[in-house]
């Protein structure tokens, strides 16, 4: 988990190389505040414990890369990393 950064940078500001058809990359985005959990967090095992999540087929809500959660959900996902 973490927070977002200050920059995030779109196609027009990146540098790759243009001639390679293994780019995909359409903008990024900084991230600060990091945590990198010891023990992963199995959203199908609790997923009844996970408010942000209101879809029955709960795969599609990661789709995208990133999602904002609200701060109850940030400290239970926290909390059942240390179980």
């Amino acid at each position: 988990m973490a927070e977002v950064g200050d920059k995030g940078y779109e196609e027009s500001d990146l540098h790759y190389d243009e001639n390679s058809d293994k780019n995909i990359v359409k903008g990024y985005i900084s991230l600060k505040n990091i945590i990198i959990f010891s023990k992963p967090v199995s959203v199908r095992e609790n997923i009844h414990e996970l408010e942000f999540i209101k879809q029955r087929k709960w795969g599609l809500y990661f789709q995208g890369g990133i999602r904002q959660i609200d701060e109850p959900n940030f400290n239970k996902i926290l909390n059942l990393s240390k179980q």
